[in-house]
């Protein structure tokens, strides 16, 4: 008897368009939705002592600036101080408070972004043991099989511009426009 009672206590279809829609606070305009008043607003809360001890301690126990940013982000949205989107542009000075206050505590933090390896069926292949390229005896090292992923493919819509050259760019430039530095660089090189 207790099952046939469970199964009409599921919502009427359309019940959502009858309640409140403001019972939530992200369902409520947002109260902060200036960049710079929220940016403001969440170093200086963030900068109370209690919360910069909670956060030194997330980071001593291996959390990431990127996923302590992401907590206090969603924490924020969810008691309806600023949007979304908001978030995510205020995400990046947020970051940076953190890591330059951990600096000074004497943390060294971990950001969060780690140099993405591309998996490649090459690499998978090579890991497990099987013939990756060439003849017999011939094999590549993963890290040679991950080089050549990230080059640019060579057809299709997105490959490498064909003819005159006029339209591809300089390596440089190319760096420049994905906001490489000359440090990066140097790091993807060895």
């Amino acid at each position: 008897m207790a099952t046939i009672n469970a199964r009409f206590d599921a919502p009427i279809p359309g019940e959502n368009y009858t309640s409140d829609v403001k019972n939530y606070p992200w369902h409520r305009p947002p109260d902060i939705v200036d960049y710079d008043e929220a940016v403001e607003y969440v170093l200086n809360d963030i900068s109370k002592p209690e919360k910069m001890s909670m956060i030194y301690t997330m980071l001593e126990t291996g959390g990431s600036v990127a996923g302590i940013v992401t907590i206090i982000n969603l924490l924020n949205i969810s008691n309806g101080k600023y949007p979304i989107d908001l978030s995510i542009l205020i995400a990046g000075p947020i970051a940076r408070f953190i890591e330059i206050r951990a600096k000074d505590y004497g943390i060294d933090p971990k950001m969060g972004t780690p140099k993405e390896r591309i998996f490649t069926p090459e690499y998978f292949k090579f890991i497990s043991g099987q013939k990756v390229s060439g003849s017999e005896g011939e094999t590549e090292t993963p890290s040679e099989t991950s080089q050549e992923a990230t080059e640019a493919p060579k057809t299709g819509l997105m490959g490498t511009p064909t003819g005159s050259g006029e339209n591809s760019a300089p390596a440089e430039v190319q760096s420049a426009m994905l906001g490489y530095g000359d440090d990066e660089n140097e790091e993807d090189t060895e």
